[in-house]
């Protein structure tokens, strides 16, 4: 448990991190794309000026050949077309990206309030089981529990969950009492909806961020 909720922790810290990565990769990026107009403008500028001399360098009677000049002048309008684009979408995303994190902070933050505190009272309570389950166990041998593995990286806090829910499933072998109903019911339970509200809250930055990226780079 104690290990679940440091493996959690570090999960909404990193995130907080890449929220801010985010809003920072947004504001280079609309200057960048500025940048890029002011570029793509000039290209425009000089196409078409080219693209006029070349009409004025008349030989005989024959109307001079302005397909390179009128191809550079569609490629230059294309790349400011291109970077007005993006630039709009930044705007844009700059607008939506704190709502975004709005709704997934909703999520979070009473899940981080819950490892502060109602965790703390968790492994408490459990700490006083282990005990309890020890002593069994040293008279029982043959009961056993079952192993937590955790990984890294977006699916840290999933894999964390998944497996502490493992060797919360397992305590059944020995712990049917009705303090473990109450414990789920009013424990385990809203810990595991927490969970998965922060998870799919997760998914959709996630998909946010996915998208933003493709709309602003």
């Amino acid at each position: 448990m104690q290990t679940f909720r440091d493996k959690a922790k570090n999960a909404i810290g990193s995130n907080q991190i890449e929220i801010r990565r985010g809003q920072d990769w947004l504001e280079s990026q609309l200057q960048f794309w500025k940048g890029e107009i002011r570029r793509a403008e000039e290209a425009v500028f000089v196409a078409k000026n080219e693209l006029a001399r070349r009409k004025m360098m008349r030989i005989s009677d024959r109307p001079p050949d302005t397909t390179d000049q009128e191809k550079a002048l569609r490629k230059a309008k294309a790349r400011l077309e291109h970077a007005e684009e993006k630039r709009d979408n930044t705007k844009a995303w700059l607008l939506k990206y704190p709502d975004a994190v709005l709704e997934y902070e909703g999520q979070a933050k009473p899940f981080q309030d819950m490892l502060e505190f109602e965790m703390s009272r968790m492994i408490a309570f459990l700490e006083q089981k282990r005990a309890a389950l020890d002593a069994y166990l040293h008279t029982n041998p043959a009961a056993g529990g079952s192993a937590m593995s955790l990984s890294t990286g977006r699916y840290q806090l999933a894999n964390a969950y998944k497996s502490l829910k493992q060797e919360w499933d397992a305590t059944e072998n020995f712990w049917r009492d009705v303090v473990r109903q109450d414990f789920t019911e009013q424990r385990w339970d809203p810990l595991s909806e927490r969970v998965a509200s922060v998870l799919t809250a997760m998914d959709k930055l996630d998909q946010a961020l996915a998208q933003m990226r493709q709309d602003c780079g």
